[in-house]
């Protein structure tokens, strides 16, 4: 939700301003902004070694959530424990990613495996259409869940796993003006997802 606010702030104050939103994996997007193919990234700040070539602006920290679709049996169930969910189907990030790490966390801590029915995918309209389509199960940013009525959240804990929202730039180049419109604007709506999110938006000193 942040990405779209922003830019469709952005196109009110610069009708002709081209704006080119690409989907990838965090080492893609970190590559095609070192060499300057795109002007920022934006999405979870998770820790990385790039050598001291980029900084980063946190702008709101957001809950991660188990998310299913609406009318899900689990939702009825009084038992809705991380076992007692292991034979759903399940969507999880794909390897190598931040949040997939934390999720395995979670599990092994339970002394659990993976859930066996599983697909990776990081697309989040790929994600949402398994979602509705089936009994599935996926962790997700918690505000993504609460703005589609046609999902619902699980009450299932998740040790306190959120995610560091924010906007990544490369140190060696000056943003174009065009970018620097957006970044102001992604400053201003993440403003907004702040208060609506009031304490678990605290960001980590």
């Amino acid at each position: 939700m942040l990405l779209p606010r922003a830019i469709a702030r952005v196109k009110r104050a610069r009708r002709g301003l081209r704006v080119i939103v690409r989907e990838a994996t965090p080492d893609v997007l970190l590559a095609d902004l070192l060499v300057g193919r795109i002007d920022l990234t934006v999405g979870r700040l998770a820790p990385r070694d790039d050598g001291d070539r980029t900084a980063r602006i946190p702008l709101y920290q957001e809950p991660v959530r188990l998310v299913t679709r609406a009318g899900h049996p689990a939702l009825s169930s009084p038992d809705r424990a991380l076992p007692q969910l292991m034979d759903y189907p399940w969507v999880l990030p794909v390897d190598q990613t931040a949040l997939r790490g934390e999720l395995e966390e979670v599990f092994f801590a339970q002394g659990l495996p993976l859930p066996a029915d599983l697909v990776e995918c990081t697309s989040m309209p790929t994600l949402r259409s398994l979602l509705l389509d089936s009994d599935a199960i996926a962790a997700v940013p918690m505000l993504i869940a609460e703005e589609d009525d046609r999902l619902a959240l699980l009450d299932t804990p998740l040790r306190s796993i959120s995610r560091l929202v924010g906007v990544t730039v490369a140190r060696n180049r000056a943003p174009s003006p065009g970018a620097e419109l957006l970044l102001e604007q992604l400053r201003a709506a993440a403003g907004e997802i702040r208060e609506r999110l009031g304490g678990e938006s605290d960001m980590p000193t």
